[in-house]
């Protein structure tokens, strides 16, 4: 998944506490931060480690990022 938004603290605790509320994991994360824009790339996985491949789950994550303020 990448994110794109202006930066600000605790953003990257917002991405993670949405992915966690749809009930996944990221596995990894690689951010960066240039003239005040985010631009964050994250590994995304099921609870088993495996891809995310429910279209429900993968919506429900979408909403929750676009709620982020």
């Amino acid at each position: 998944m990448r994110v794109t938004a202006p930066d600000r603290p605790g953003l990257l605790h917002d991405f993670a506490a949405a992915v966690s509320a749809s009930g996944l994991n990221i596995r990894w994360a690689k951010v960066l931060t240039v003239d005040g824009v985010a631009t964050d790339t994250f590994h995304v996985v099921d609870s088993d480690g495996g891809p995310v491949e429910d279209d429900g789950v993968i919506g429900h994550l979408v909403m929750r990022i676009r709620e982020i303020r």
